[in-house]
C-alpha cells in the first residue's frame, strides 16, 4: 500500500538519510529573494551555508528568471517598509504632544521618546540606505551567482512553454499540483510554479536523483493541510516525482531546511538566523497588505522599558518585551521594533539568545 500512495507516507529514516546524503537541492525563488530581508549577520550566515553545500545545487532556469525579474523590485519594498516604519513613529510622536489627547502621558516620557526616535532613525535610515545601495551594487547577487555558475537549467524553448500551458490547463482544471492556486493571474505568471516544476521533472527523469525541494510558498497547491497545520508535501507531488524516478523527494520549508542543513553539512547557524528565516515569510505576507499602524497599546511597553531601574528583574523585563511584541507580532516592521528597542534597552546582555536545540532525526516537515 506505502507504494501504491507513496505521496501519504513520511520519508523513512534511510530515505532521508539518501536524501541528506546525496540528494539534489532545489531551492524556490522565494527562499533566495527572502535574502534581502534578512539583517547581515543572518545573510551572511545562510549564504556561507549555501555555499557549503553548493555542490549539491541545481536552480531551474524559471526560478532564476524570477529571482533576477523581482529582485530590485523587493529591495525597493524593503526600503519603503523602512520609510513607512519611521513615517509610524513620527506620528506616534507627533501624537502625543497633543497633551490633551494623551493626559496621562508625562512629560518625561514624551521625551524620552523623542530620544528615541533620533536613535531609531539612524539605525532604520543606516538600513535604508544599505538597500538603496544593492541597487547599483549587490553583493547578495553577486554570491548568488558564483554559488550557482554552472547549476542552472536550460531555458526552455517557446515550443516547450506553450505544451506546458496546455498541459496546464489540465492540470489545473483537475486540481493537479502545483500552480492551481495561482490560475487567476494575468499572462505568464499564472505558470510559473508549473514551469518551475516541469523543469524539475525533466531534469530528474533524465538524471533520476534524490531531490530535496525549499519553498517559502505555503499554499495548498505545494503542501498538505490537515485541520489548518502543515503536515509535508502536497501528495500527488510526491507520487508523480517519485513514479517517475524511484528515488526519494521531500519537501522543507526554509527555517527547517537551514536547520537540518546546518547539522548535516556541518555549518554553524545561529538560532537568531534561523529565527529571521521564519519571520521572513509572516514578512513577505504583511507587505503585501500594506503598512500597519503602531498600536498604541505599546506606549506602556516602552515607558517600562525606557525605565529599567524601575523594573530591574528580569521576569517583568521579559513581559515587558512580550507585550510589545504582541500588538506588532503580524506586523511586517516587528523585526526592526525588537532589534531596535533591544539594543535601546540594553535587553540584549539580559536575555542572551538561547542554545539552538539539536532537531531529531528523522527531520520533519
Amino acid at each position: 500500500m506505502r507504494k501504491s500512495l507513496i505521496g501519504y507516507y513520511p520519508p523513512t529514516a534511510a530515505e532521508l538519510k539518501v536524501l541528506w546524503k546525496k540528494g539534489l537541492i532545489v531551492l524556490d525563488a522565494n527562499v533566495l529573494l527572502n535574502l534581502y530581508r534578512y539583517s547581515t549577520p543572518a545573510r551572511d550566515e545562510l549564504l556561507q551555508l549555501l555555499d557549503k553545500l553548493k555542490e549539491r545545487l541545481w536552480i531551474p532556469y524559471q526560478v532564476a528568471m524570477e529571482y533576477h525579474r523581482n529582485r530590485l523590485g523587493l529591495i525597493r519594498e524593503e526600503r519603503k517598509s523602512c520609510e513607512d516604519f519611521l513615517k509610524q513613529f513620527d506620528s506616534l510622536v507627533q501624537g502625543l504632544d497633543q497633551t490633551r489627547r494623551h493626559p496621562f502621558v508625562s512629560s518625561e516620557l514624551q521625551t524620552r521618546l523623542k530620544e528615541i526616535v533620533g536613535k531609531l532613525r539612524m539605525e532604520i535610515t543606516t538600513d535604508s540606505d544599505g538597500l538603496d545601495a544593492l541597487r547599483r551594487k549587490d553583493p547578495i547577487l553577486d554570491q548568488i551567482t558564483s554559488i550557482y555558475d554552472g547549476r542552472v537549467g536550460a531555458m526552455p524553448d517557446t515550443a516547450k512553454k506553450d505544451a506546458w500551458s496546455k498541459e496546464g490547463e489540465e492540470r489545473y482544471r483537475r486540481g493537479i499540483p502545483p500552480g492551481f492556486e495561482d490560475h487567476k493571474k494575468a499572462d505568464e505568471r499564472k505558470w510559473g510554479d508549473l514551469f518551475v516544476w516541469m523543469e524539475l521533472l525533466e531534469h530528474v527523469r533524465k538524471h533520476k536523483p534524490p531531490v530535496i525541494f525549499v519553498t517559502d510558498d505555503a499554499k495548498k497547491d505545494w503542501w498538505r493541510e490537515v485541520g489548518g497545520e502543515t503536515v509535508g508535501p502536497h501528495p500527488a507531488l510526491v507520487g508523480e516525482i517519485v513514479a517517475m524516478t524511484a528515488s526519494p523527494f521531500h519537501m522543507y520549508k526554509p527555517e527547517r531546511f537551514v536547520e537540518f542543513a546546518a547539522k548535516q553539512f556541518s555549518q554553524p547557524v545561529s538560532a537568531e538566523a534561523v529565527e529571521e528565516v521564519r519571520e521572513a515569510q509572516v514578512a513577505a505576507k504583511e507587505a503585501a497588505k500594506g503598512p500597519r499602524k503602531i498600536d498604541p497599546a505599546v506606549l506602556l511597553a516602552l515607558e517600562n522599558i525606557m525605565q529599567p531601574t524601575r523594573n530591574a528583574d528580569v521576569h517583568r523585563l521579559k513581559q515587558t518585551l512580550d507585550s510589545l511584541s504582541g500588538p506588532l507580532r503580524d506586523s511586517e516592521s516587528t523585526r526592526l521594533w525588537m532589534q531596535t528597542m533591544q539594543k535601546i534597552a540594553g535587553l540584549r546582555e539580559l536575555f542572551p539568545p538561547a542554545p539552538a536545540v539539536p532537531p531529531k532525526d528523522p527531520p520533519g516537515d
